[in-house]
């Protein structure tokens, strides 16, 4: 973030000296407002050798609300401007985190997106990349317990790729299938199947659970 802007960094790490990062193209355009720090992918879409990114990033609306806004860069040609398109929420209050899951499409699987929202509950949304001019879809919650929400950043580990069991507190049920990764429950909430995700505390506590 650079004020109300947000822009794209890189480095190359072809070289060894550790060299500067470099600014490259804006990311968020002449009249969006930011409200908070974006996350970043590199998904399977795009032709050449460097697939696209993908960016969520909180942004203020004239009304006084925040909606979570999907970008993405062609990668084609790094002087290409990034695209603005579908906002996943206009009930965002905190900061989201996407990945591309392996759901619907061995080419383009499906986008995932958890964030926090407007009544204390992390919701998790996700895109059908199988048609990409659909609008995103949300499902699950991740319930606050009531009145007193445990807090995300008290929770060691969400998925791994290992299938490891763990559990933190009383209320925090999980159970992983050691083969497949299957997440059946996280705070009492269902989940869909999650493949080949890694998520620990420090990406639990950006998406902003509170």
């Amino acid at each position: 973030m650079h004020g109300t802007e947000l822009w794209h960094w890189f480095r190359d790490n072809s070289r060894n000296d550790f060299g500067p990062w470099i600014r490259g193209p804006r990311i968020t355009g002449d009249h969006d407002t930011v409200a908070g720090a974006g996350c970043i992918i590199q998904s399977g879409y795009g032709t050449g050798p460097h697939r696209n990114f993908e960016v969520v990033v909180p942004l203020h609306l004239n009304d006084g609300a925040i909606e979570l806004r999907h970008f993405f860069h062609d990668n084609r040609d790094v002087r290409l401007l990034w695209i603005k398109t579908q906002f996943i929420t206009q009930s965002c209050a905190g900061l989201g985190g996407i990945i591309q899951s392996s759901f619907d499409s061995p080419m383009h699987g499906n986008f995932e997106v958890v964030v926090e929202e407007c009544r204390g509950a992390v919701v998790h949304y996700w895109h059908p990349n199988l048609h990409v001019e659909e609008s995103w879809i949300r499902t699950d919650c991740f319930d606050t317990l009531q009145p007193h929400p445990r807090l995300a950043n008290r929770a060691q580990k969400i998925v791994q790729l290992t299938g490891e069991f763990d559990r933190e507190g009383s209320d925090l049920r999980k159970w992983v299938n050691r083969t497949s990764c299957d997440v059946r429950f996280f705070l009492g909430a269902p989940l869909r199947k999650v493949s080949n995700v890694m998520v620990g505390s420090g990406d639990v506590d950006r998406c902003g659970a509170d």
